[in-house]
């Protein structure tokens, strides 16, 4: 029986029965309000700022003159006295485009691949 009433009870508080339960939506300023005291709106502008790239990624390119531009620019004669005209527009000059970010952490994720240990074998003798 006090189970039947306290489902009831939930029940009725739910449908609007328990009074003040069921408030009225906040208006518009009431929500920018809350978003001025939190800063949710610079939160927000800073996070599509960095979505569109503006201030966020960096491409290869930026990031290797920032370092050396010198060598970058030596590093074109470089490559194709090596490799020939042809690798320096479709390859370097396509991860040059890219996003550092990306360009870094597949490297990265290479050498971790060929510099972990190997798993020793169970069961095979060497």
């Amino acid at each position: 029986m006090r189970k039947w009433l306290g489902i009831a009870a939930g029940v009725a508080f739910a449908l609007g029965a328990g009074g003040q339960a069921m408030a009225a939506a906040p208006s518009d300023q009431q929500v920018r309000q809350l978003f001025e005291v939190m800063r949710l709106g610079q939160m927000f502008d800073q996070m599509n700022a960095q979505m569109a790239g503006v201030n966020g990624s960096t491409y290869l390119r930026t990031s290797f003159n920032v370092a050396n531009a010198a060598s970058l620019q030596s590093l074109r004669p470089l490559i194709e006295g090596r490799l020939g005209s042809y690798a320096w527009d479709p390859i370097f000059a396509y991860f040059l485009n890219a996003p550092s970010w990306a360009v870094l952490g597949i490297l990265g994720i290479i050498l971790i691949l060929f510099g972990r240990k190997r798993r020793p074998l169970i069961g095979y003798a060497r």
